[in-house]
């Protein structure tokens, strides 16, 4: 049985189009028990996640997709954009509360933003990792991970040295993660990983790294990465590949069998409970809403919650007319036609006429942006719905925190619709 391990959701702003519920609808169709959750430098969605999964009987796994540098002092000092990736996944209570930590560390100390105009990343690097690994399962990413892209780029005693930072630390709790998405990079990065293994029987792991649902949702997920900055990008995917695969789908990858039972041995290794975790630790926090006050300083522990800013249905018709490339004048005709206030064209019951008509005629303007207006697409503050805890590390320990733009501080990446869920 195959299990995914790497895998980003709605919450991975600007990254995925899979809605976890599609999700987990389909592994179950698969006679798959569980599931993993790796955003990229974020945890947002994990308690929804956790919480829809159970509805669904399916094992949620909290992971995340780090943002990982050799030392993020340097990486900040030389403004150098260049970073891995790194996937962490959460094996029980413990290790939990250093992914929230690794997380939380990497956006208070490490936060890095190359240009005024660039997006904020919280960087994760070896002095974090050797301080806050207990509990936490290492794969160590897609191509673009430091060990693989040291198999790419560098010698054998390069290679040799990479890999043994990450034995180290992670001793059994290491896997060597693979994947294959017709891209040569992958091809000899797979065969080196593989060389690794069985010198230093190592385990390995296939993932599929997945971002959307099904194959042919490969357009809706560039439209979406390619206007993440609010106008039209050369950036995309080097394949077509990376939707949520069946079981059968990744065996016919052809990898030894060792690589795909990896994925159950990870599974049985996992008992955290999300839910019951936070249940557990509820007394340690209150909810303060006095939106009379500033409170939204960390020193004060106070925390404001983040509310999740999604595409309104005129601008996901705006980011689609970029890369399809309709006229200008048409988009102009369409969203002059579409009532106000700006509801969702699926839900708004009093559309015109004229929007059904373009609705029509252009169904595939219309399908791609109806899809992208579900998902996230940035934070924003919400000041009236704060939390407070006795001490700064008791908030360090448990909610994961983030920075982000016009904001001169850290607020939580739950929103209050998932604190709410956690009884506050």
């Amino acid at each position: 049985m195959f299990i995914h391990l790497h895998n980003h959701f709605k919450g991975s702003f600007f990254d995925s189009i899979i809605d976890d519920r599609g999700a987990f609808k389909k592994v179950k169709e698969d006679n798959n028990p569980a599931i993993s959750i790796t955003d990229h430098g974020q945890m947002n969605y994990v308690v929804k996640f956790a919480k829809n999964a159970q509805d669904f009987g399916i094992k949620p796994i909290i992971g995340q997709e780090f943002y990982f540098v050799r030392d993020a002092r340097e990486t900040i000092a030389k403004k150098d954009n260049f970073r891995n990736h790194l996937v962490l996944l959460a094996k029980n209570d413990v290790g939990f509360q250093n992914l929230v930590r690794l997380n939380n560390y990497s956006w208070m100390n490490n936060y890095f933003q190359r240009t005024p105009s660039s997006a904020l990343r919280g960087l994760l690097d070896w002095e974090l990792l050797n301080k806050y690994h207990d509990g936490l399962i290492c794969l160590t990413g897609c191509f673009f991970g430091s060990l693989p892209y040291t198999v790419l780029n560098g010698n054998n005693n390069s290679i040799n040295t990479e890999f043994h930072k990450y034995k180290d630390i992670f001793g059994d709790d290491l896997y060597l993660e693979m994947g294959w998405h017709n891209i040569p990079e992958e091809k000899i990065s797979n065969e080196g990983l593989m060389k690794l293994c069985k010198v230093y029987n190592q385990k390995g792991v296939i993932t599929q790294d997945s971002h959307y649902l099904n194959k042919e949702d490969w357009e809706v997920q560039d439209v979406l990465i390619n206007t993440r900055f609010g106008y039209s990008s050369d950036f995309h995917f080097k394949s077509r590949e990376y939707h949520l695969k069946t079981e059968d789908e990744m065996l016919k990858l052809g990898f030894s069998e060792e690589y795909y039972l990896s994925t159950n041995e990870i599974n049985e290794k996992i008992e955290l409970d999300l839910l019951k975790y936070y249940k557990k630790r509820k007394d340690l926090f209150e909810r303060v809403v006095e939106t009379g006050e500033e409170g939204d300083k960390f020193k004060e522990d106070i925390l404001p919650a983040s509310n999740w800013i999604s595409l309104t249905t005129k601008e996901a018709l705006k980011r689609t007319n970029f890369v399809l490339g309709y006229s200008d004048n048409l988009i102009k005709k369409i969203l002059d036609a579409i009532p106000l206030p700006d509801k969702s064209i699926k839900e708004n019951i009093e559309l015109s006429q004229e929007v059904m008509d373009f609705s029509n005629t252009y169904k595939k303007l219309f399908s791609i942006a109806l899809t992208l207006q579900d998902f996230y697409i940035d934070f924003k503050v919400n000041r009236n719905f704060r939390l407070r805890s006795k001490s700064d590390e008791v908030i360090l320990d448990h909610f994961p925190l983030v920075r982000i733009q016009d904001y001169n501080g850290l607020l939580l990446q739950y929103d209050s619709e998932t604190l709410e869920l956690l009884g506050y």
